[in-house]
């Protein structure tokens, strides 16, 4: 995902750079998220304990905005979720055989998030403060591989996302500002696709979890810091290029 952040951040400000001032915003962050679904019930204590680590991870986020006017803009919101854990297990959990034997287990989610988005701005005169609220609505895609051994699983699903968003802009200089942005996804799961020793499969939530739904809310929420770039079109001796 990160290299395809910063090919989307280049195509924008690219495109962007050869408009007049557009009110056009290009913002690029970084922080940390929790999902907040509980964890399967009925599980060992050392598979709850890699759960439980891979409940937190990083968050990079993405976002190309359009003001409307002073009051409201429209823009287009991407993020992508990645949490990673390590621990010992009983290897019964994967195979009969291994029972009683601590295997070593890496586990990874990754999450990604696309959606269209709807914002509203608030500002004081000098506008070297902002807030910014946001709604979203959107396609959300979720992963999680996890090996043992000669063990392999991997899980795929997507649904539709919602989030709400909440973002204090300091301004540093005419098109440059720091920001600090809370997030709040809400996604569940109803059908998964598996993929591990035995074969490629596809399940409902009930049908994998022996109707335990817990594995089905995927909701996150997040904190992140990052910058945002208000675009402008090139100058010469202060004058826009139109007027040469």
């Amino acid at each position: 995902m990160p290299k395809n952040y910063f090919l989307y951040l280049l195509i924008f400000c690219f495109s962007a750079s050869y408009s007049q001032f557009t009110k056009a915003r290009i913002s690029s962050a970084v922080g940390l998220s929790y999902i907040t679904g509980s964890i399967q019930s009925g599980l060992p204590r050392d598979i709850k304990k890699l759960s439980q680590e891979l409940k937190l991870g990083n968050s990079y986020e993405f976002e190309f905005g359009y003001d409307i006017n002073d009051a409201w803009g429209v823009g287009v919101y991407i993020s992508n979720f990645h949490s990673q854990a390590e621990n010992q297990v009983d290897g019964g959990f994967f195979n009969s055989n291994w029972q009683g034997i601590q295997v070593d287990t890496n586990s990874d989610i990754t999450i990604k998030y696309y959606a269209p988005k709807l914002y509203f701005l608030m500002t004081e005169d000098s506008h070297k403060h902002m807030l910014i609220s946001g709604i979203t609505a959107g396609l959300l895609t979720y992963r999680k591989h996890t090996n043992a051994i000669s063990f392999q699983e991997e899980i795929k699903a997507s649904t539709v996302g919602f989030g709400l968003n909440l973002e204090y802009e300091y301004q540093v200089n005419s098109f440059l500002y720091l920001i600090s942005r809370f997030t709040a996804n809400v996604a569940f799961l109803s059908e998964l696709k598996v993929e591990d020793n035995a074969g490629k499969r596809e399940f409902t939530v009930d049908e994998f979890t022996n109707g335990n739904k817990n594995i089905e809310n995927i909701s996150n929420v997040g904190l992140s810091f990052g910058i945002r770039v208000h675009i402008i079109k090139p100058t010469l001796d202060n004058k826009s290029l139109e007027d040469i």
